[in-house]
This record gives C-alpha cells, structure tokens and sequence, in this order.
C-alpha cells in the first residue's frame, strides 16, 4: 500500500515486507475462489478479511500512480490486462496472513512507536530544517488519497508485521557448504559440439486447407478474438480548447503583473553563522576575534560555545525574527555582529548574501499571457457548460446542445478500451481521458451520461451509439493470420523431425560432421562452450537449458539462434575455480526469504484463504449479476 512513499523517502523499514510481498499469488491457491461468502471481502484469511472497499481504494490509487508517471497513458483495464489487480490482492491477502498471526501473538504497536516511525520518513521531514512537517505530510497523504486514520493504521500494522518477520528471519545465516555449492554453480560452464539445421532443410510446406486454418483459430480463440468495441459520441468541455480563442491584452498583462510582481520576487537569503554566548560581555569579545581574523569554528571551539551554520536560509527558516533581522541587514563585506535574540546573546557572521529581485514584465510576460488565458478559457467552459446543460434539458441530443453552446462533439467509430479502433487506430483525445473510455464501458448502448469531471482536462459527456460484442473473427478475417500460424507450426514439426532423425543417427555412433556432410548444405557443426544464462553462436536460451540438465556425452535438440534446429552433444562439464563467490549477506538474505516463502507457506496450512469472485469484480467496477 505504501511501497511507492517508501520508496520515494528511501524508509529502512520497507525492505523486509517488501520481500514478503513480492511473493506469488499463486503460493495461496486459487482453488479456494468461489462465489458468495460476505459482501464487503474480496478475501478472508482466517480471522482477517480484505474488504471490498480497500482493495478497490487501493487498486484505484496504484492506477493513478502509474497513469500520472506515463501522461495519463495508463487505465484501469490496462492496469487489469497487466494483472496488477492480482498483484494488488495477492499483496493484500499476504499482509492480512502476517495480522492473523500476529494478532494470534498478541503483537501490538504503541502511539509513541507509530508516530516515530511516522516522524522518521524522510518523505515528510523539512530539508531545511531536517524535522518532521505537518503540512508536508498532509500534502503526501492527499497525493496517496489517504485520511492520516487510514494512513496511520496501515503504518501500525507494518510496524506489527516487521515484529513477526524479525522474529522468523532473526539471527539467519547461510552454512559454509552452501556458499561453496552457490559458487560451484554460479562458475560452471559446459562444452558441447552442435550439429546446426537451417530451416531450409524443411520440406516444402504446401497450402492450408480452410478446415486446418479454422482448427488453428479455434485452437488460439485469445488470439482471434475481436474485443468487445463501443462506437461513441463525446462532447469535449476542456480549457485548453476555449485557450484557443482567449484575446489576451497587454493592458491585463500590466495589471497582473503590478498585481503579481512580489510573488515572482526571488527570496533573499543568507549563508552564516552563528555563536550562542552567555551574555552581551562574552558575545562582544567573540565577535572582536572573528572581526580579527580568527575563524568563527575556531572561536566557538575555545569558549566551549554552540556554533550554527546555515547555507541559503530564507527569512522564514530563521526561527529568531530579531537575529533574522540583523542577519538580512548585513551583507558578507560586514563585520561580524552582536545581537540581542529572543533566546539571549549571538554573535552573527554573514558569509554569503543574496538579495531579493523581481525579474521584469518582458522576463515574465509569456507567463502572465498563460495565465489569464488559462483563467478566462476555464470562464469561458463553465458559461458553456451552462448553455449545454440547459440545451441537454431541454431535450436536445449532446450533438444538437454542442451546437448551441459552441462546443465540439465527436463520434468515433468503435473503439476497444483501450481507445483503438478495429485496424488499430488510435484516438488521441479519447486515449488522453482514460476516464472517458472507462465510463462508456459501464455504460448501456443508447445511455447518454452525466456531465464527468476530468479533473485538469475539465468536462465530458458520453453517449454509447453502439457496443460490438467481443466475438470470435471469422475465417475470412483472420485467414492471413492464422495462415502464418500455421505455415510456422509446419515448419517447427519438419524441422524437429529433420533434427530427430539426426540425433538418432548421433546417438547410434555417427560423428556430427559426418552427418552433416551426409546432409549436404544447410547443415553444419560447432562448438561452444558455455555458462548459465550465457547464449554462444548456435545455443540459444533453450538450447543452453538442456545441455545444463544433460549428462556427458547425452545428445540433445533444441530449436537454434538462427531459427532452425540444433542437435547437441554435451562433451565436457567444468568448474571455474576462480567465479565469483556471493557475499555473506547476499547468502543470508537469500536464505531470509527461503524462510519467508516456508513461513507463509505454513500460514497457508493455519489460516484458510478464501477469495470471492463477485465481489472482486463489484470492487473493480464490473456489473455483477445479482
């Protein structure tokens, strides 16, 4: 729930949960998903339950993330197709397994443990003065779209759950023989000879038949299948569309600017320091050695005095108005000066200054021009937003009342919801409002919507004309396609048959060159020595995973780099005796997790986790029968 804070603020907390986290949802089973159960869960977890509400919270606060780091190119169904919505529950259910058995322990967290906690993350501590803002964090929490409640509870229960994860991971580490096995593996490499088919060694491949072309669609329906489409019309109400027709004159330009001219002033600021003293006797002396020559470090240091340094401090980062004063009424050509605070007697230095400035109407008119287009363009909207609903309640369709308070209205042609059209054509305006797209998607064929806010991008009304039903293309469109598929699986099997027929007469005794000169052209031997992960000439991915699982002298095929088929026998397995060794502390975080998964795994066997279907789909937004 708060990863990307954390993250952000760099907490020493989130890397423990994280762990836990980033397990798989496949580690709980689905075989537990049925329907019914209590209306508000997405899941239960023994005694704990996620609630509908906070998966859909959560769930819409992760789209939102992600939408506003890629420009609004991001919705809630990409977001769904990505599987995030799984990801978002597996986490969930993860974390209300650790509170069902921490609450079984009795674990709990104090108010004055939340708040540090809280107070620690850097995310809502000042720069400037390094502590805790209130302000700061509330700013954080709106962005998050989070209640300080909501946001102090889930803080709570992570500071529970890091208790029970210390406990289980506590004090691990990892055995002598088994850094020795992880290097043995990490330097192994493996030499193999390859015999290297070239797809031109396949049969020829004739023409499908339109029954074999139908059994490869029916075969791959994800694949041919048409998604569900919605022809729309939509009557767009932005700002930036009435900018277009905004006079800005220089009259207001000057006006705002005389308006606005100290806000666009530069603050003045100063670097200095400053020696706290017992009284005005002992200031005056310290300040007569630094106007000597002396370093005000050095001075500080010999009469045992506090010293503060500050770099670029506005007025306002000064705590003391009266040293604040002294401070910005001196330049660094001053001598150092002694004042009387709020707090006692100072000695002040001012090492280097700089001024307030306010940049000229020519440095801030484009601005300025931005400005009030930018306002009068958003008066203009709501005047006709105002002419539009009025036209709407009069019986008007969305084109007709567009028309009337001069507004623009698209229809396009059905689009997926992801904004593209049938051959794949894209819709900029309707991709940039992924609200628009999600709306019309709940909507009925014929519905006309209410007025949406779109937040920056101001207003939209939606009208479904008509929904195409996702459906299985016909033979006839997917013909191309399904041609390709098929010519590719013919070509594989010929060539796996010409690749078995090779390594039968290799494991019967027959050298790979003699094969290959047998063979003729498009056939070819080499050799490669390689490690894991490590691809070389013929040994592609998969290639390289049979000889890793392959005994000395065991022939094995695979497909090659190049596209045909290799044949491979495995000569030699050795050791660098020289690789790299993992670090103990790679070691034991390693072996950590190990325990973590056997910990949550165990939990799975404590706590039955139910997950209920209906009610996932209600939380994203789907019409659920009743």
């Amino acid at each position: 729930m708060l990863a990307g804070l954390r993250n952000a603020a760099k907490s020493k907390w989130a890397a423990p949960i994280i762990v836990v986290l980033a397990l798989s949802f496949a580690i709980w089973g689905v075989n537990d998903m049925f329907r019914g159960g209590p209306r508000d869960a997405v899941a239960v977890v023994g005694p704990e339950k996620v609630t509908a509400q906070e998966f859909s919270d959560e769930f819409n606060r992760r789209v939102q993330t992600i939408a506003r780091q890629n420009e609004g190119r991001f919705t809630a169904q990409d977001a769904r197709d990505a599987g995030l919505d799984r990801q978002i529950l597996s986490e969930m259910i993860t974390m209300a397994s650790l509170d069902a058995q921490a609450g079984n322990f009795g674990l709990g967290a104090s108010d004055r443990a939340l708040y540090e906690e809280i107070q620690s993350i850097e995310a809502f501590r000042d720069p400037v003065r390094n502590e805790f803002n209130r302000d700061q964090y509330r700013s954080q929490l709106a962005q998050l779209q989070m209640s300080e409640r909501q946001f102090e509870d889930a803080v709570r229960g992570d500071i529970i759950r890091q208790q029970l994860i210390r406990a289980v991971t506590a004090g691990e580490s990892a055995p002598a023989s088994f850094a020795e096995r992880r290097q043995a593996f990490a330097g192994e490499s493996r030499r193999a000879d390859v015999l290297v088919l070239a797809p031109s060694l396949a049969e020829e491949i004739g023409d499908p038949t339109d029954a074999q072309l139908q059994d490869i669609i029916d075969s791959n329906q994800s694949a041919f299948t048409q998604p569900e489409r919605r022809a729309v019309t939509v009557a767009w109400l932005s700002p930036s569309d009435f900018e277009q027709t905004v006079d800005v004159t220089e009259e207001q330009i000057e006006e705002l600017y005389e308006f606005r001219k100290d806000s666009f002033a530069e603050a003045a600021t100063r670097s200095y320091v400053q020696i706290q003293l017992p009284g005005e006797e002992e200031a005056s002396a310290v300040a007569a050695r630094i106007n000597d020559g002396e370093t005000a470090e050095a001075v500080a240091d010999s009469v045992e005095a506090d010293l503060v340094q500050a770099e670029a401090a506005s007025a306002d980062d000064i705590v003391d108005s009266e040293i604040a004063d002294a401070l910005f009424a001196m330049s660094a050509e001053d001598p150092a000066r002694v004042v009387e605070g709020r707090f006692g007697w100072s000695v002040v230095d001012v090492t280097a200054a700089v001024d307030a400035e306010t940049p000229a109407i020519e440095d801030v008119r484009d601005e300025l021009r931005s400005e009030l287009a930018a306002d009068t363009a958003i008066e203009n909207m709501y005047d006709a937003i105002s002419a539009f609903e009025d036209a709407r309640g009069a019986g008007a369709p969305i084109e007709d009342a567009a028309t009337e308070a001069e507004i623009v209205a698209m229809s396009y042609l059905p689009v997926t919801r992801q904004g593209r059209g049938a051959e794949g054509e894209t819709f900029a305006k309707l991709m940039a409002a992924p609200q628009v797209l999600e709306l019309a998607f709940q909507m009925q064929e014929g519905e006309t919507s209410a007025l949406e806010d779109l937040g920056d991008q101001g207003f939209a009304v939606v009208r479904v004309d008509r929904v195409n039903a996702e459906e299985l293309v016909s033979l006839a469109e997917a013909r191309p396609a399904a041609e390709q598929v098929w010519r590719s699986q013919q070509l594989q099997e010929n060539m796996e048959a010409v690749a078995s027929e090779a390594a039968e007469r290799a494991e019967n005794g027959e050298a790979f060159s003699d094969i290959a000169a047998d063979i003729g052209a498009g056939a070819s031997v080499e050799s490669v020595t390689v490690t894991r992960g490590q691809t070389a000439g013929a040994a592609g991915p998969r290639l390289v995973g049979a000889l890793f699982e392959a005994a000395p002298g065991e022939v094995v095929t695979a497909p090659s780099a190049q596209g045909g088929q290799a044949v491979a026998a495995l000569r030699e397995i050795s050791v660098d005796p020289g690789a790299e060794s993992p670090s103990r502390e790679e070691m034991a975080n390693e072996v950590a997790q190990d325990l973590l998964t056997q910990f949550q795994l165990a939990l799975q066997q404590q706590y039955e986790v139910k997950t209920y279907p209906d009610q996932i789909a209600f939380a994203l937004g789907d019409d659920v029968p009743q």
